[in-house]
């Protein structure tokens, strides 16, 4: 049986509550870890964490073949995300002077791939070679750098004028170190767009300790809107706006249309299962 974490050893990722055993909540007992939830902010986290991460699942060309087909289908979804940042001046400028954005964890490169056609001059980071590799084929033009966003150089990189990381803090060991390293790659003013696993969703709380985010091999810390939005201030961000997301974004015709539908209810109550934050450096 796993052991109960103690209170001495625990604290908060969000809102750096110390854990007690009254004010803890186990759920989704592994052999080695178990997940423990922040009363204060429902924020949950893995204890104890692993000596390092892990990107194994997607080393392999297989996987990013697979990843390739899915972003193929959920380009209307990236696109949705691209757009809550602000849009690059129109016009579009010459490449020379276009706003730069950073997409951490770039996957394929879709997304790359709608910015560059949106006005953005885009980089990329993203830690499986095979995926970095599917990006550079789809997106040619761009910078794409391989790598852990924890351990490249980021002071070699001038300032972005938007930083993206969609579905990327949960699987970092340091969440207040990823956030401040984002913090400082922004110019003055710059935009940071990240997503998170909501533990507040409607399907978490349906789920319980079943919920499918709950991964303890690569989700190390997931976060409520509350707790989400302590850390983004804690870090130095400002001007902090969350929402929710629901789907798989790969939904077509009628049942694209449910999906959105179903979305937009769920944000009315911040019960999406994805939580979207907007914010500036």
């Amino acid at each position: 049986m796993p052991t109960t974490p103690t209170a001495d050893r625990i604290q908060c990722v969000a809102c750096r509550a110390r854990l007690t055993q009254r004010d803890s909540l186990p759920a989704a007992p592994t052999a080695a870890a178990r997940y423990v939830q922040c009363r204060r902010c429902g924020s949950m986290q893995l204890h104890p964490l692993p000596a390092r991460e892990t990107n194994q699942a997607f080393e392999t060309e297989e996987t990013a073949l697979r990843m390739a087909a899915i972003d193929d289908r959920r380009l209307t979804y990236l696109r949705r995300r691209l757009a809550l940042l602000c849009p690059p001046s129109s016009p579009p400028q010459p490449p020379a002077t276009r706003p730069r954005l950073l997409d951490v964890g770039c996957s394929t490169g879709r997304l790359m791939g709608l910015a560059s056609h949106s006005g953005w001059d885009p980089t990329g980071i993203e830690m499986s070679e095979p995926l970095a590799a599917e990006a550079r084929r789809h997106q040619p033009g761009s910078t794409i750098k391989v790598g852990d966003i924890m351990q490249i150089d980021v002071t070699a990189l001038p300032p972005f004028d938007a930083v993206v990381a969609l579905d990327v803090i949960e699987h970092v060991l340091d969440p207040d170190e990823f956030l401040r390293r984002l913090h400082g790659l922004l110019r003055p003013g710059g935009q940071l767009l990240l997503q998170t696993p909501n533990v507040r969703s409607l399907r978490a709380r349906l789920h319980g300790p079943r919920w499918n985010m709950l991964i303890p091999e690569y989700h190390f810390h997931l976060y409520s809107p509350k707790g989400l939005t302590l850390a983004l201030e804690r870090a130095g961000f400002s001007n902090i706006r969350t929402s929710t997301a629901s789907g798989s974004g790969t939904e077509t015709g009628a049942a694209a249309a449910a999906a959105r539908a179903k979305e937009l209810l769920l944000n009315q109550c911040a019960l999406g299962n994805a939580l979207v934050a907007i914010t500036l450096r």
